[in-house]
């Protein structure tokens, strides 16, 4: 039991230093936006380690990916799994708070590897997002309260925040509702992520934090209206050659269209895939029977 407490409370409180380290980044913020992608990176490495702390309370094995050789810790991935577990952690994520967890995660991935899109509206937004999940998982799994954790100075900063994005949320809300906009024609936004944004009218913007951006219709479905970068590709799929430093595409497998929305891709993935394969059987069946003549 000892060696269980003395290890979980080391990993906390390293949980706890990098969370104070965001919040510090997230003040810097306020004068240099671009510090709001290290708040990220700081704040997912302490809901990392306070997931590992809360199974080092488990059992110190548990901090560990392979159990029987305990040699590289667990991933963050496995770690919300076995804190999830009801033979574990028996902690319950909602459906919400699992996808805040991946938008959070995939943004402290891109901003430490220098890849994907980022704006600081964006990444304010998913360190709002990431901050209540962890405030509530410290108060709710270990019994900390967010001033046993940050400075007076740090706590009326994010007061403060929080309480202006919900005055800007709560007001887009309104606005919507006073325009009678059907929800049919209003999603998150890929920026702030709150369910403001608007394609009505041609408005296509988000009413919290007024990101402006065209919703595309998706050309196979005709029905499901996305973000341009949502989109998957299909060339991938289509039967290619390269040449003089350029590829082109031989044959698109009746497909019109080179992207289509995320409900239809598994779909023509498969229709195209199932096209290939005929035409391949045919090749076949015919280099077969040249030999037979």
């Amino acid at each position: 039991m000892i060696e269980t407490q003395s290890v979980a409370t080391a990993i906390e409180a390293n949980s706890r230093a990098f969370f104070k380290e965001s919040v510090a980044k997230a003040i810097l913020a306020e004068k240099d936006p671009d510090q709001w992608r290290f708040a990220i990176i700081a704040i997912v490495q302490s809901f990392e380690l306070l997931l590992k702390s809360r199974l080092a309370d488990v059992h110190p094995a548990f901090v560990y990916e392979s159990i029987d050789s305990p040699t590289k810790y667990v991933g963050i991935h496995n770690a919300i799994d076995r804190i999830s577990s009801p033979l574990i952690g028996k902690h319950t994520f909602s459906e919400k708070d699992r996808k805040r967890l991946k938008t959070a995660i995939t943004s402290r991935n891109d901003y430490t590897h220098g890849a994907g899109h980022y704006t600081p509206q964006h990444a304010q937004s998913v360190y709002f997002e990431i901050f209540a999940l962890l405030v509530n998982f410290y108060k709710d799994v270990q019994g900390v309260s967010l001033v046993d954790i940050i400075t007076a100075h740090q706590y009326n900063f994010i007061v403060t925040n929080i309480k202006s994005r919900n005055y800007l949320r709560n007001r887009a809300f309104e606005k919507i509702k006073s325009k009678n906009i059907s929800p049919y024609k209003v999603r998150q936004c890929c920026e702030c992520l709150e369910e403001t944004f608007v394609f009505f009218n041609c408005e296509d913007t988000c009413y919290t934090c007024q990101h402006s951006a065209p919703i595309i219709e998706c050309p196979c479905c005709g029905e499901a209206w996305y973000f341009e970068h949502e989109f998957i590709d299909l060339t991938d799929e289509f039967y290619t050659s390269f040449d003089e430093g350029q590829t082109q595409i031989l044959n698109r497998y009746m497909t019109e269209y080179d992207s289509v929305c995320p409900d239809c891709a598994q779909g023509e993935r498969e229709r195209i895939s199932n096209l290939r394969k005929e035409e391949q059987d045919k090749y076949v069946e015919e280099a077969i029977r040249m030999l037979v003549l």
